[in-house]
């Protein structure tokens, strides 16, 4: 990491000396907050943790592009500025993530961690995500607590925070249809 690297905003846990590191892609309709616990387990197991913002969530700049490829190309500035001993990615983060293999270096190994990503979705499947994520916009953190029973206040926080924040930017407030089955090849 000697050379100087503009790269997206992005949570971090950890230490930059750490001897290893950890790249976290999030999901939609979410945040880089949303491995805050992820992030200070690795953090603590020795690793610095980076978790960007993918573009149009959080406050990151409002995107007209969605399809994965874009989102990816949009993080190699993470992998120009540092290797990694292990990339994750959750639900649509782990598609990225899929999209990001290419650009991993074949000279040592990195564990890829893919959590909950749906490889193939129909029109339909994308349809009734695109209904769910917006009604999560209205789910307040006591639903959150109601609907996930082992989540803490804490998590069911964050969760609604991610929800709230840029909302103007959140690329599934600009989906239709046709975006849906774009997104999904």
């Amino acid at each position: 990491m000697g050379h100087t690297s503009t790269v997206p905003s992005a949570s971090q846990w950890g230490f930059p000396t750490a001897s290893k590191r950890a790249l976290l892609i999030h999901s939609s309709n979410s945040s880089s907050h949303t491995f805050h616990r992820v992030g200070s387990m690795l953090a603590a197991k020795g690793y610095l943790v980076v978790a960007p913002n993918l573009l149009g969530h959080a406050l990151r700049m409002p995107g007209v592009d969605f399809r994965l490829q874009t989102l990816a190309d949009d993080l190699l500035p993470y992998l120009q500025a540092a290797e990694y001993d292990i990339v994750i990615g959750h639900s649509m983060g782990g598609l990225v993530v899929l999209s990001l293999l290419k650009y991993l270096p074949k000279t040592r190994p990195i564990s890829v961690v893919i959590i909950d990503s749906s490889v193939e979705i129909t029109a339909e499947q994308m349809v009734i995500r695109k209904v769910t994520l917006f009604d999560d916009a209205r789910v307040t953190p006591k639903d959150h607590m109601d609907l996930n029973p082992l989540w803490t206040r804490e998590d069911a926080i964050w969760r609604w925070l991610e929800t709230q924040i840029g909302r103007e930017t959140n690329f599934v407030d600009q989906w239709d249809v046709s975006t849906c089955l774009q997104v999904a090849l």
